[in-house]
């Protein structure tokens, strides 16, 4: 935090995901994947009375997602029907916002 109350916060997240698929139809399927996440918020409280009783604090993030999965088939007892291709998953999101303080 900074001497005029600024502040900056990120985070950094990963994850491994295990899939287990079923049909209605009994066709089944499994893939591994990962993902990724990050974030970076920065934030300002400014003070709108004189006896400082209401502050509003502008905030201001991004934030980037990843998510891979690998192909796989999908089968009934061994048969084959297609391979399932999950394509990469990319995201970006850009916030503005703000909280009112009393």
């Amino acid at each position: 935090m900074g001497e005029d109350g600024w502040y900056l916060d990120g985070i950094i997240q990963l994850s491994k995901y295990d899939v287990d698929t079923e049909s209605v139809n009994g066709v089944k399927g499994n893939t591994d994947g990962y993902g990724f996440a990050s974030s970076i918020e920065f934030g300002l409280p400014l003070q709108m009375l004189e006896d400082k009783s209401i502050s509003f604090e502008p905030q201001l993030q991004l934030a980037y997602q990843q998510m891979h999965f690998d192909k796989f088939d999908d089968k009934r007892n061994g048969t084959k029907f297609s391979e399932v291709d999950i394509k990469n998953q990319n995201r970006i999101l850009l916030r503005a916002g703000g909280r009112l303080e009393n």
